[in-house]
């Protein structure tokens, strides 16, 4: 019985790390980008009402620049694949969470384009240059194709608030 739960403690390790790692390695480079190119406003700001639901302020002017700038810093590279993971719903009856109860994670998957890491992370933006969704808020799978591809585990949802890149 222990050898499973060392098995699962140590694959959480793993994700948390590699998850800090490509956190890391984005925020430096959008830091860089920032300094360098004057880019600030590409954010997303995020006002809670009373009865706690978001209300979002968005900054985009200056994401074109910011993605080409990330393609580029990051080295990314084009991917011809969808990718697809475990519905909202299907999160919520698992016992998983959604800190924003009215995103439509689902669709807005559907609409964003795949670019690997050079060290096989995967990083997905809404291929919608009119669209703030863009650069702002993004997704992150740390491990690539490799499995068990779970929001909150190897995938995240990331948006970049006026300060620093959050993840929700």
């Amino acid at each position: 019985m222990t050898m499973p739960i060392l098995i699962t403690k140590f694959q959480q390790k793993t994700f948390e790390t590699a998850f800090k790692k490509q956190y890391s390695v984005i925020n430096n480079a959008i830091d860089f980008l920032a300094l360098d190119q004057g880019l600030s406003s590409c954010y997303v700001k995020v006002i809670r009402e009373p009865n706690g639901n978001p209300i979002y302020s968005v900054n985009n002017a200056d994401c074109p620049a910011l993605k080409e700038g990330l393609m580029s810093k990051l080295k990314l590279t084009p991917l011809n694949k969808k990718y697809s993971y475990a519905k909202r719903n299907d999160v919520l009856s698992e016992g998983g969470v959604a800190v924003n109860v009215t995103a439509a994670y689902d669709s807005i998957l559907s609409s964003m384009m795949s670019y690997m890491l050079p060290d096989g992370a995967v990083l997905m933006f809404r291929d919608d240059n009119a669209n703030y969704y863009d650069v702002v808020c993004f997704v992150l799978d740390v491990n690539g194709e490799k499995g068990p591809n779970r929001w909150g585990y190897d995938v995240f949802w990331l948006m970049l608030s006026q300060y620093k890149i959050r993840y929700v």
